[in-house]
Protein backbone atom coordinates (compact mmCIF):
# COMPACT_ATOMS: atom_id res chain seq x y z
CA UNK A 1 0.00 0.00 0.00
CA UNK A 2 1.63 3.16 -1.54
CA UNK A 3 1.66 6.04 1.38
CA UNK A 4 -1.30 9.14 -0.09
CA UNK A 5 0.85 11.94 -1.06
CA UNK A 6 -0.27 15.56 0.68
CA UNK A 7 -0.06 18.56 -1.21
CA UNK A 8 0.63 21.69 0.35
CA UNK A 9 -0.06 25.07 -0.61
CA UNK A 10 2.46 27.69 0.14
CA UNK A 11 1.67 30.87 0.98
CA UNK A 12 1.61 33.74 -1.33
CA UNK A 13 5.20 35.82 -2.11
CA UNK A 14 5.33 38.26 1.04
CA UNK A 15 6.62 40.43 -1.57
CA UNK A 16 3.30 40.15 -3.59
CA UNK A 17 1.56 41.63 -0.34
CA UNK A 18 0.98 45.54 0.51
CA UNK A 19 2.98 46.52 3.07
CA UNK A 20 2.81 47.21 6.48
CA UNK A 21 2.10 51.17 5.82
CA UNK A 22 -0.95 50.15 2.89
CA UNK A 23 -2.74 48.04 5.45
CA UNK A 24 -2.39 50.48 8.33
CA UNK A 25 -4.19 52.92 5.86
CA UNK A 26 -7.05 50.30 4.59
CA UNK A 27 -7.72 49.78 8.16
CA UNK A 28 -8.18 52.77 9.28
CA UNK A 29 -9.88 54.08 5.66
CA UNK A 30 -12.09 50.90 6.78
CA UNK A 31 -12.64 52.10 10.95
CA UNK A 32 -13.54 55.58 9.42
CA UNK A 33 -15.98 54.48 6.87
CA UNK A 34 -17.93 51.79 9.77
CA UNK A 35 -17.78 54.88 12.19
CA UNK A 36 -19.33 57.31 9.92
CA UNK A 37 -22.13 54.34 8.73
CA UNK A 38 -22.98 53.63 12.54
CA UNK A 39 -23.45 57.38 12.91
CA UNK A 40 -25.73 58.32 10.78
CA UNK A 41 -27.77 54.96 10.88
CA UNK A 42 -28.11 55.92 14.69
CA UNK A 43 -29.02 59.18 14.28
CA UNK A 44 -32.21 58.62 12.44
CA UNK A 45 -34.27 58.28 15.63
CA UNK A 46 -34.47 60.70 18.25
CA UNK A 47 -31.20 61.27 17.67
CA UNK A 48 -29.18 63.42 20.25
CA UNK A 49 -27.50 67.12 20.24
CA UNK A 50 -24.46 65.55 19.35
CA UNK A 51 -25.22 63.29 16.87
CA UNK A 52 -26.85 65.70 15.14
CA UNK A 53 -23.78 67.68 14.90
CA UNK A 54 -21.77 64.68 14.05
CA UNK A 55 -24.05 63.82 10.97
CA UNK A 56 -23.54 67.46 9.90
CA UNK A 57 -19.79 67.42 9.90
CA UNK A 58 -19.94 63.76 8.29
CA UNK A 59 -22.26 64.89 5.84
CA UNK A 60 -19.96 65.89 2.96
CA UNK A 61 -18.83 62.28 2.99
CA UNK A 62 -22.38 60.23 4.06
CA UNK A 63 -24.39 62.07 1.12
CA UNK A 64 -21.97 61.81 -1.39
CA UNK A 65 -21.50 57.88 -1.27
CA UNK A 66 -25.50 58.06 -0.71
CA UNK A 67 -25.24 56.23 3.09
CA UNK A 68 -27.24 58.63 4.91
CA UNK A 69 -31.24 58.09 4.88
CA UNK A 70 -31.15 61.30 6.50
CA UNK A 71 -35.44 61.87 7.04
CA UNK A 72 -36.27 58.44 5.52
CA UNK A 73 -37.87 56.67 7.96
CA UNK A 74 -36.09 52.96 7.30
CA UNK A 75 -36.77 51.85 10.50
CA UNK A 76 -40.87 52.00 10.35
CA UNK A 77 -41.26 49.76 7.51
CA UNK A 78 -43.72 47.28 8.20
CA UNK A 79 -45.19 46.25 5.32
CA UNK A 80 -48.10 48.70 5.31
CA UNK A 81 -49.66 51.26 2.94
CA UNK A 82 -47.66 54.28 4.84
CA UNK A 83 -44.50 52.87 3.68
CA UNK A 84 -45.46 52.39 0.00
CA UNK A 85 -44.68 55.47 -2.41
CA UNK A 86 -46.98 58.20 -2.47
CA UNK A 87 -47.41 60.83 -5.04
CA UNK A 88 -49.35 64.32 -5.65
CA UNK A 89 -51.23 64.36 -8.94
CA UNK A 90 -52.89 67.87 -9.78
CA UNK A 91 -55.10 68.13 -13.00
CA UNK A 92 -55.93 70.90 -14.74
CA UNK A 93 -59.40 71.38 -15.43
CA UNK A 94 -58.99 74.27 -18.04
CA UNK A 95 -56.16 72.80 -19.96
CA UNK A 96 -57.19 69.40 -21.32
CA UNK A 97 -57.20 67.34 -18.18
CA UNK A 98 -53.06 68.08 -18.00
CA UNK A 99 -51.74 67.05 -15.15
CA UNK A 100 -48.77 67.82 -12.97
CA UNK A 101 -47.28 65.23 -11.28
CA UNK A 102 -44.89 65.69 -8.11
CA UNK A 103 -42.36 64.36 -7.06
CA UNK A 104 -41.70 63.82 -10.80
CA UNK A 105 -39.07 61.61 -12.54
CA UNK A 106 -35.72 62.10 -11.19
CA UNK A 107 -32.98 60.89 -8.96
CA UNK A 108 -34.51 59.34 -6.28
CA UNK A 109 -32.41 61.03 -3.25
CA UNK A 110 -32.78 64.46 -4.30
CA UNK A 111 -33.67 67.19 -1.59
CA UNK A 112 -36.88 68.41 -4.06
CA UNK A 113 -37.59 65.02 -4.29
CA UNK A 114 -37.86 63.90 -0.63
CA UNK A 115 -39.72 66.87 0.01
CA UNK A 116 -42.48 66.10 -2.36
CA UNK A 117 -42.45 62.62 -1.06
CA UNK A 118 -42.90 63.73 2.58
CA UNK A 119 -45.66 66.26 1.58
CA UNK A 120 -47.89 63.69 -0.32
CA UNK A 121 -46.59 60.99 2.43
CA UNK A 122 -48.12 63.35 5.43
CA UNK A 123 -51.56 64.16 3.03
CA UNK A 124 -52.04 60.24 3.02
CA UNK A 125 -51.52 59.48 6.68
CA UNK A 126 -54.04 62.54 7.35
CA UNK A 127 -56.49 60.82 4.52
CA UNK A 128 -56.06 57.56 6.38
CA UNK A 129 -56.86 58.64 9.43
CA UNK A 130 -59.64 61.26 9.16
CA UNK A 131 -57.62 64.25 9.55
CA UNK A 132 -59.68 66.20 7.01
CA UNK A 133 -58.65 69.66 8.15
CA UNK A 134 -55.30 68.77 7.57
CA UNK A 135 -55.22 66.75 5.01
CA UNK A 136 -57.93 69.80 3.15
CA UNK A 137 -55.01 72.44 3.68
CA UNK A 138 -52.35 69.96 2.15
CA UNK A 139 -54.43 69.42 -0.99
CA UNK A 140 -55.35 73.09 -1.07
CA UNK A 141 -51.55 74.28 -0.74
CA UNK A 142 -50.78 72.03 -3.37
CA UNK A 143 -53.62 72.45 -5.88
CA UNK A 144 -53.22 76.54 -5.31
CA UNK A 145 -48.97 76.49 -6.25
CA UNK A 146 -50.07 74.62 -9.07
CA UNK A 147 -52.33 76.60 -10.85
CA UNK A 148 -51.21 79.83 -10.08
CA UNK A 149 -47.54 78.64 -12.06
CA UNK A 150 -49.82 77.62 -14.57
CA UNK A 151 -52.57 79.95 -14.72
CA UNK A 152 -55.58 77.84 -13.64
CA UNK A 153 -57.93 78.46 -11.60
CA UNK A 154 -59.40 74.92 -11.46
CA UNK A 155 -58.11 71.43 -10.80
CA UNK A 156 -58.64 68.06 -9.33
CA UNK A 157 -55.39 67.06 -6.42
CA UNK A 158 -55.27 63.69 -6.07
CA UNK A 159 -53.00 61.70 -3.55
CA UNK A 160 -52.32 58.55 -4.82
CA UNK A 161 -50.36 55.23 -3.26
CA UNK A 162 -48.05 53.17 -5.54
CA UNK A 163 -48.96 49.75 -4.86
CA UNK A 164 -45.72 47.37 -4.54
CA UNK A 165 -45.73 44.30 -6.94
CA UNK A 166 -46.76 41.01 -5.71
CA UNK A 167 -43.54 38.92 -5.90
CA UNK A 168 -44.69 36.43 -8.50
CA UNK A 169 -46.65 37.96 -11.68
CA UNK A 170 -49.60 35.85 -12.39
CA UNK A 171 -48.98 35.20 -16.25
CA UNK A 172 -50.66 37.77 -18.70
CA UNK A 173 -52.41 39.33 -15.77
CA UNK A 174 -54.05 42.64 -17.05
CA UNK A 175 -53.84 43.64 -12.96
CA UNK A 176 -50.29 43.21 -12.70
CA UNK A 177 -48.44 44.33 -15.50
CA UNK A 178 -44.44 43.68 -15.62
CA UNK A 179 -43.82 47.43 -14.75
CA UNK A 180 -43.41 48.45 -11.52
CA UNK A 181 -44.78 52.28 -12.76
CA UNK A 182 -47.94 51.21 -14.50
CA UNK A 183 -51.12 52.98 -14.13
CA UNK A 184 -52.89 49.93 -12.36
CA UNK A 185 -50.30 49.85 -9.31
CA UNK A 186 -51.66 53.06 -8.58
CA UNK A 187 -54.54 53.73 -5.93
CA UNK A 188 -56.10 57.00 -4.97
CA UNK A 189 -55.93 58.09 -1.13
CA UNK A 190 -57.60 61.54 -1.50
CA UNK A 191 -59.16 63.10 -4.24
CA UNK A 192 -60.43 66.83 -3.96
CA UNK A 193 -61.73 69.78 -6.62
CA UNK A 194 -59.75 72.98 -5.68
CA UNK A 195 -60.84 76.44 -7.68
CA UNK A 196 -59.50 79.60 -7.33
CA UNK A 197 -62.78 82.17 -6.48
CA UNK A 198 -62.66 85.56 -8.37
CA UNK A 199 -61.84 87.86 -5.03
CA UNK A 200 -58.85 84.70 -4.53
CA UNK A 201 -59.36 82.61 -2.12
CA UNK A 202 -59.21 79.16 -2.67
CA UNK A 203 -61.98 76.43 -1.96
CA UNK A 204 -61.99 73.04 -1.68
CA UNK A 205 -64.63 69.86 -1.86
CA UNK A 206 -63.29 66.61 -1.21
CA UNK A 207 -64.65 63.75 -3.56
CA UNK A 208 -65.59 60.56 -1.67
CA UNK A 209 -66.80 57.53 -2.90
CA UNK A 210 -70.08 55.20 -2.13
CA UNK A 211 -68.55 53.64 1.01
CA UNK A 212 -67.35 56.89 2.52
CA UNK A 213 -70.80 58.02 3.02
CA UNK A 214 -72.80 56.99 5.24
CA UNK A 215 -76.40 55.45 3.94
CA UNK A 216 -79.35 57.56 3.65
CA UNK A 217 -81.99 57.20 6.14
CA UNK A 218 -85.96 57.19 5.24
CA UNK A 219 -88.06 59.53 7.43
CA UNK A 220 -90.41 58.36 9.22
CA UNK A 221 -93.71 58.98 8.40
Amino acid sequence: MSAGRIHCVTDANPSDLPGEPARTIVSLLLVIHLFCLATVLSANLAPSPLQLRLVETLAPYTRLICIDPDSRRYHLTHAVPDDDDHLLDVTLSEEGNRSVVFPDVGWRGSPRRERYQALAELLAFFARRDGEESAALLARSAGRAVMIQEGATRAVVRCRRRRPQPTVLPPRSAANPPDPRAEEYLEDVYTADVWIDPDGSVQLVRRVTAREVAPAVPAKP
